[in-house]
Order: C-alpha cells, then sequence, then structure tokens
C-alpha cells in the first residue's frame, strides 16, 4: 500500500515536474552554444538568467502545487493521505528545474561527465537519506515510509543543485562587459 500511494503522488508530482521545467534545459544548451560560437553576450549572466527563469517557473509550479494539494488528493487522486507528500515535494520544483538550466550549460560546453559524477553523488545521497530516515525512525506505516521517500528526494535534490551550483562555479568563464541574452532568445 505503501508503494501505491507513493505512485499516485509520483503521477502528479511527475506533471509538476514537467510544467516547471519542461524546455528549460535546451533553452540553456540553445542559449550556451550560441554564445560560445558567437561570443557576443556574457556566458554567466545569460545562463544565470536561464537559471532564474527555472527557478522563477519552479518556484510558481511549486506554489501552486503546495497550495492546491489538498484539492490535488482529494479530487485528483481521491486520497486525503497524499496531500502532505504533495506538499513535500513541491519544495523540490524550484531546485528541478534550475538543475535542469544547468543541465543545459554543462551539455552545452562538453562538462557531461563531471555532471554526471554530480547525478551520481545526488542518487547515493537520496537512498542514504531515505533508509536513514526509514530504519532510524522504526517506520512501518505505509504513509511514514511514504513520507520518508519523499522528504529524501527532496533532499536530494536540494542537495544535487547545490552541488551543480559549485560545479557551475569551477567552470564558468571569466566574466565580460558583454550584455546577457535577451530573454526572449530563451522563451
Amino acid at each position: 500500500s505503501g508503494m501505491g500511494l507513493f505512485q499516485l503522488v509520483m503521477t502528479v508530482f511527475s506533471l509538476a515536474i514537467t510544467f516547471s521545467s519542461a524546455g528549460i534545459k535546451l533553452a540553456t544548451t540553445r542559449v550556451a552554444v550560441e554564445i560560445s560560437t558567437l561570443n557576443k553576450n556574457d556566458m554567466n549572466k545569460s545562463v544565470s538568467m536561464c537559471v532564474t527563469y527555472a527557478g522563477i517557473c519552479g518556484c510558481l509550479i511549486g506554489m501552486i502545487l503546495f497550495i492546491f494539494s489538498d484539492f490535488v488528493a482529494k479530487y485528483w487522486i481521491a486520497d486525503s493521505q497524499t496531500s502532505l507528500p504533495l506538499r513535500i515535494l513541491s519544495l523540490s520544483l524550484p531546485f528541478i528545474a534550475m538543475s535542469s538550466a544547468l543541465g543545459g550549460y554543462f551539455t552545452a560546453i562538453e562538462k557531461i561527465p563531471q555532471f554526471s559524477s554530480v547525478q551520481l553523488i545526488e542518487q547515493i545521497f537520496r537512498i542514504t537519506v531515505i533508509v536513514l530516515l526509514i530504519t532510524n525512525l522504526k517506520i512501518t506505516n505505509p504513509f511514514y515510509s511514504c513520507i520518508s521517500v519523499v522528504a529524501g528526494m527532496t533532499a536530494a535534490e536540494i542537495f544535487s543543485f547545490t552541488l551543480s551550483s559549485f560545479l557551475k562555479l569551477k567552470t564558468a568563464p571569466p566574466e565580460t562587459n558583454k550584455p546577457h541574452i535577451d530573454l526572449l532568445r530563451i522563451l
């Protein structure tokens, strides 16, 4: 029953991820490739604009999911227990969206192995947090198991974004006086 509850939550969460980050990885990749080829704009400012745009979209969709989690749990999923897991997962949406934008940047500058390492570390962190939560709290209730899993997922997304941000700082080209790319190009 815990896996069923988790699957119901993940169905709605997957839709929220789509709305919060759809297209931003491709847009950031295109922007970064264009900048490195034409060299008319500042890479750092432009990628920061992409990440900011992604963060705003993620925050907006996260707030919508957080506010309407009771409604979604009651009328879409037909299980009121899914409201709290949805609220917890809504906190990760801005970080997922911003990580997606950074993923596009790393793809464009050909730092895929380094970004893949960040994703691997994220998975290890996620598994560790979930196992620690379930075993240390001695959880046997399916609802609390689901809460532990979504809490671990949220913590892992925040951790992954933090690592990706450090990697971006490490790989960022020097700042220039060139302008950032126009927001319409990102959109």
